[in-house]
């Protein structure tokens, strides 16, 4: 007996939304201190676009702004870290996809049989940064700087980083629907990058005369600030560490927040009926 197939009701089965993130940023890396320093949290947020392939699994793409800083001035703990003295901050533009895998299954026909959905996501992206710092009341970029000896010729193995890279987010949420349209959820993801210099810190030393030949004056006073708190005399030398990071990975940041989502388009199946 053939199947009968009535127009009596609808599912969406398929679904696109589109909403914001509202929340914080914040940086792992040589100036923070410990893992996360909370007192350079910074607010953040972004659009993003969901679509979900099915009850499990939806795609997500996501474009954000952030910023974010970190201080020797904070590492009282670590009397390396204080004496270093460095400090700096950058604001974070990222465009990113992303895969969700929902742990519960979305029930997009009944929005209140499963009020909550916590979901894990991985994906790719490309983010902009740009390290700069504060001396004297006035602002300079650090990569052209070349404050670990970039871009000189006694350093000729050193390449100036680039501003542009690739992370690797990854992360995990919560959402729930609140209507047949609405969505809210709160997500946390980190993001990994290939790069140790968001911070601008990431090697050696250089000699400060080599730096001030090359690069000029301002390059050599922010290369090796621990003089400020020495009367003027650095403490450090070429060849001592200038990265002295408690987790030896790459440096990572962080956008966290409230998600608020709206139903775009969906798309409707007709029931099946035996």
């Amino acid at each position: 007996m053939f199947g009968l197939y009535l127009f009596a009701g609808t599912t969406t089965a398929q679904n696109l939304e589109g909403g914001i993130l509202i929340g914080g940023s914040n940086y792992n890396g040589d100036l923070s201190g410990r893992f996360i320093d909370v007192t350079q949290s910074h607010m953040a947020g972004g659009v993003l676009v969901r679509y979900n392939l099915d009850e499990r699994w939806t795609l997500k793409g996501y474009f954000g702004y952030g910023k974010i800083s970190g201080s020797d001035n904070h590492s009282t703990h670590n009397p390396y870290n204080f004496k270093r003295n460095l400090h700096f901050f950058s604001d974070i533009f990222e465009m990113s996809g992303h895969i969700e895998y929902n742990l519960l299954k979305i029930d997009n026909r009944y929005y209140s049989r499963r009020p909550y959905v916590p979901y894990v996501f991985i994906g790719l992206g490309v983010y902009n940064f740009n390290p700069k710092t504060i001396t004297n009341n006035t602002v300079y970029e650090l990569q052209p700087l070349g404050t670990e000896g970039q871009g000189t010729t006694t350093y000729n193995d050193l390449e100036k980083y680039a501003l542009t890279q690739f992370c690797v987010p990854f992360g995990a949420g919560i959402k729930k629907k609140i209507s047949r349209r609405w969505t809210i959820g709160f997500e946390v993801g980190c993001r990994y990058t290939f790069t140790n210099y968001l911070d601008d810190v990431g090697g050696t030393y250089a000699s400060v005369g080599v730096i001030r030949n090359s690069n000029g004056e301002i390059a050599a006073i922010l290369s090796d600030r621990s003089g400020d708190s020495n009367k003027g005399v650095p403490i450090f030398s070429e060849g001592d560490k200038r990265s002295n990071k408690q987790f030896k990975v790459n440096d990572m940041y962080f956008f966290g927040g409230l998600t608020i989502t709206f139903k775009i388009k969906g798309k409707t199946l007709c029931p099946r009926f035996n």
